[in-house]
C-alpha cells in the first residue's frame, strides 16, 4: 500500500473543527521554503506562538505544527512570503473554511474593517494565492492558466468547479448521482459523491454492501445503509467525535485518519488527541523534505543566461519567419496589383469620410473584393491599414501607391532582417556569456556575490572595523538599483531627468514603465549593461514586476497615501517627445502611441538596506530585492513622517545597528538616505 501524500476532503472537514481553537491568532511573520511548503508564524494572546504550515508540494497538508517541529527561517526571504507579510501584517486570523468538499481552504485575516484571503489549493500542483477584499489575486505563488480558471496576479480569483458535497446531499440527491454513475459501487462513491478512494471502501465495509457490485443491481435497502453511513460520518466530524491515527504496515506509515477505520483494522496504529497533532506528526517525520529557497534562487540566477538564449532562439526563428510572410505578402500585393489598387482608394476615400472599421469592412463584404482583399485592422494613429491578400498579412498605407507600398513593405523586411542579424550575433554573446557563468559558478546574477560571501554577511554588523569600497557609476544621480535578475533599473527624479532619460538613455530591447496618473518618474528596465549592443532580449515576469513596482513606489501614488494603482510597459519605438499637431509638451512629458502592457493592481513596496559585498553602499528599492542583498534593511510604507525626519530614523537605525559606529558616517548620510526614497511622508514597517 502507498504511503498517503494528499489530505482528503474528509480530512479537512474533520481539521477545521479542530482550527477553531486558533482564532484571533495575530499574524507575525511568514516564510517559504521553496514551493514546498510556506510556513505562517503567529502569536495568540496569553497562548504564545502559532505556527501554522500549509504543505503545497508533493506532500499536500494544513496542520499547526510544535514550535520544536518547525524548520528553521530561510536564510533568504521570497517574494512571496514578503507579500504576505504585506499583507497580513497586525492582522488577526479570523477563521479557517474549507471551500464546499473541496481540497481548498479559505484562510481569513482581519485587520479592522479590511479583510485578506489566502486560499490554499491541496491537490494537483498546489497553490497559494493572496485574494484582497477587491476579490482580485494580488499574489501567487504558482501562476495557473487552464481552460477552466485562471489564477494569476491582477485578475478576478476564480476557485476550481465546484464538487459534490456528500454530507450536504438528501437521500434522493445522493441516489441519484450514484444511478448517474453507471460504474460499480466504490467507485461512484468515490467520484460521483467525491469521496475518493479510501473512504469509499470504508462506506461499502461498514454498510456491508459488495463494493464491486454494480450500480445497475443495487437494492433501496443497500442505498440505505450507505447513506446512513454517510450520516454517521458527518455527525462524528461535526460533534468533534475523533479517534485519530497514523496507520502502520511493516514498520512504515501508510496512512493518517481522523478516526478508526475498519479498512485498516488490521494494521497497527498510534492514536492521537487531536487530528490536527496527528496530521503533523505524520507529515513532518522525514517525509516532508523543505528547501530554505536559496538553491533554488541560485539555480535561478545561473539559469537567467540559459532563459535569454532559448528566448533569443525563439526571436530568431520568429524574425526568420516574419521576413519571410512580408516578402511573401509583397510578391501577393503585385500578383493582385488592380484589385488592391481598387481597395486602398475605397478604404482611403472611407477613411477620409471618417467612416470606421465597422463599416468599411461591411463595404468590403458587400463588394466581395474580401474575397481576396480582407481588412483586419486600422491604426487611426500611425494611419495605415493591415489586410490579407490571400491570406497572407501585410501592412498597407491608403495615401500611398501600390509601388511605394511595396517599398514600405520590402523595408520591414530589412527591418527584421536586421533584427534576426542581431539575434544571432546576441545568441554568440550569450553562448560566452553562460559558458562563463558556468565556469565562474556564478549563482547571484550579475552583482558577483558567491554562496561562500553571502554566508559571511551574517557577521557584517558585529564586525570591529569593515573596509570601504564604493563605485561610483553614471547612474549615480537617477534613482536605480539592480533586480533580482540582475538588470539596471533607472528611474528619473524629476522633469529634467525624465526628459534626460528619454532622449539618452533607451535602447532597443529596454522596457520603460509608467503609471496612469500623472506625477510618475520614466522607469527604464535596461536590456544591456551600458556599453554593450542593445539586445531583443525576453525579461523574466520577477524583474519586469520589481520594475513595474518601482516605478509606481516612487510616484505621486505613495505621496496620495495610496497603496495599490496600475503600471503600463512600453518599448523604445513607443515614445516619443514629438507631439501631436497643435498640442503641445511641457518638460519631463512625452508621448506613448500603441498598445501598453499593463500591471493591474501593483502594490506600492519600498526598502532601504546597506550592502558591503562587493562594495559598501546604501541600497533602495523593492523589498524583494533589497532585503535579500543587505546585511540591515529597513522596509518603509505611507505614513506620518515627512521624506527628512524618516531618512534620519533609518540612519540613525543603521548607525546604531553596526559595532563599526563609523561605518554608516562613511558611506551614506540622511541627505543621500532622503535621496533614495519616494517622496511623501512615510513610516518604517515595523
Amino acid at each position: 500500500m502507498d504511503p498517503k501524500q494528499e489530505i482528503s476532503g474528509v480530512d479537512i472537514r474533520s481539521l477545521v473543527q479542530e482550527f477553531e481553537a486558533y482564532k484571533g491568532s495575530i499574524f507575525d511573520k511568514s516564510y517559504c521554503y521553496g514551493k514546498e511548503l510556506v510556513r505562517f508564524r503567529m502569536r495568540r494572546p496569553g497562548v504564545g506562538r502559532d505556527e501554522l504550515l500549509v504543505g503545497i508540494g508533493d506532500m499536500k497538508n494544513i496542520h499547526f505544527a510544535e514550535v520544536e517541529n518547525v524548520p528553521n527561517a530561510p536564510d533568504k526571504v521570497a517574494d512571496f512570503a514578503m507579500k504576505l507579510r504585506s499583507k497580513l501584517r497586525g492582522k488577526r486570523l479570523k477563521s479557517i473554511e474549507q471551500h464546499g468538499f473541496d481540497r481548498v481552504l479559505k484562510i481569513i485575516f482581519k485587520g479592522g474593517e479590511s479583510e485578506t484571503l489566502i486560499v490554499a489549493e491541496l491537490f494537483g500542483d498546489g497553490n497559494l494565492s493572496i485574494v484582497g477584499a477587491d476579490g482580485k489575486v494580488h499574489a501567487c505563488l504558482r501562476t495557473v492558466r487552464l481552460h477552466s480558471r485562471t489564477v494569476a496576479s491582477g485578475r478576478d480569483f476564480e476557485f476550481p468547479p465546484y464538487r459534490t458535497d456528500p454530507f450536504s446531499l438528501d437521500y434522493d440527491s445522493f441516489v441519484g448521482l450514484m444511478n448517474d454513475s453507471g460504474s460499480d459501487v466504490v467507485r461512484s462513491l468515490a467520484t460521483q459523491i467525491n469521496f475518493g478512494g479510501t473512504y469509499a471502501e470504508e462506506l461499502c465495509l461498514r454498510s456491508s454492501v459488495d463494493k464491486q457490485c454494480v450500480i445497475s443491481s443495487m437494492t433501496q435497502p443497500e442505498y440505505e445503509r450507505i447513506y446512513e453511513e454517510i450520516i454517521k460520518l458527518d455527525e462524528k466530524i461535526r460533534k468533534g467525535k475523533m479517534q485519530p491515527r497514523i496507520y502502520y504496515e511493516d514498520g512504515s506509515e501508510i496512512d493518517v485518519t481522523p478516526f478508526s477505520l475498519a479498512l485498516y483494522e488490521h494494521l497497527d496504529f498510534d492514536e492521537f488527541d487531536t487530528f490536527n497533532s496527528a496530521v503533523g506528526n505524520y507529515f513532518s517525520n522525514g517525509k516532508l523534505e523543505i528547501s530554505d529557497g536559496s538553491q533554488e534562487i541560485e539555480e535561478e540566477m545561473l539559469n537567467k543566461y540559459e532563459r535569454i538564449l532559448a528566448s533569443q532562439k525563439n526571436a530568431l526563428k520568429q524574425f526568420s519567419q516574419d521576413a519571410r510572410l512580408i516578402r511573401e505578402g509583397v510578391e501577393r500585393l503585385y500578383s493582385n496589383y488592380s484589385i488592391v489598387e481598387e481597395v486602398i482608394e475605397e478604404i482611403r476615400l472611407c477613411l477620409e469620410r471618417g467612416e470606421q472599421f465597422e463599416q468599411i469592412d461591411e463595404r468590403l463584404e458587400e463588394s466581395k473584393k474580401s474575397e481576396i482583399v480582407k481588412l483586419m485592422k486600422i491604426n487611426q494613429v500611425e494611419k495605415i491599414i493591415e489586410v490579407q491578400i490571400e491570406g497572407i498579412q501585410i501592412v498597407l498605407d491608403p495615401w500611398k501607391s501600390i509601388e511605394q507600398n511595396a517599398n514600405l513593405n520590402y523595408n520591414l523586411a530589412k527591418k527584421v532582417e536586421g533584427k534576426y542579424a542581431g539575434a544571432r550575433n546576441a545568441i554568440s554573446e550569450i553562448n560566452q556569456e553562460l559558458e562563463k557563468a558556468k565556469n565562474n559558478k556564478i549563482k547571484s546574477g550579475s552583482n558577483g556575490i558567491n554562496g561562500e560571501e553571502m554566508k559571511m554577511q551574517d557577521n557584517w554588523l558585529s564586525r570591529a572595523s569593515i573596509p570601504i569600497k564604493k563605485s561610483k557609476y553614471w547612474f549615480d544621480r537617477f534613482r536605480w538599483f539592480r533586480s533580482s535578475g540582475g538588470f539596471l533599473i533607472i528611474s528619473g527624479r524629476n522633469a529634467d531627468q525624465n526628459e534626460e532619460l528619454v532622449k539618452k538613455y533607451i535602447s532597443k530591447g529596454d522596457k520603460i514603465f509608467h503609471t496612469q496618473n500623472p506625477g510618475a518618474p520614466i522607469t527604464i528596465l535596461k536590456a544591456s549593461e551600458p556599453g554593450e549592443s542593445p539586445k531583443e532580449i525576453e525579461i523574466p515576469e520577477k524583474d519586469l514586476l520589481e520594475a513595474a513596482r518601482f516605478a509606481l513606489s516612487c510616484s505621486s501614488v505613495w505621496k496620495e497615501g495610496k497603496r495599490t494603482d496600475d503600471v503600463y510597459m512600453i518599448t523604445k519605438d513607443q515614445i516619443s517627445k514629438t507631439p501631436e499637431s497643435g498640442e503641445y509638451l511641457t518638460k519631463g512629458s512625452f508621448v506613448i502611441r500603441g498598445k501598453r502592457t499593463y500591471f493591474r493592481n501593483m502594490e506600492i513596496g519600498f526598502a532601504v538596506g546597506i550592502i558591503c559585498i562587493p562594495e559598501t553602499r546604501v541600497i533602495g528599492g523593492p523589498p524583494s530585492v533589497v532585503v535579500p542583498k543587505s546585511v540591515i534593511s529597513v522596509e518603509i510604507e505611507p505614513g506620518q513622517f515627512s521624506r527628512e525626519d524618516i531618512a534620519k530614523k533609518i540612519y540613525r537605525h543603521f548607525c546604531e545597528s553596526f559595532h563599526d559606529g563609523t561605518f554608516v558616517r562613511k558611506i551614506t548620510g540622511p541627505d543621500e538616505i532622503s535621496q533614495l526614497i519616494p517622496a511623501g511622508n512615510s513610516a518604517m514597517v515595523e
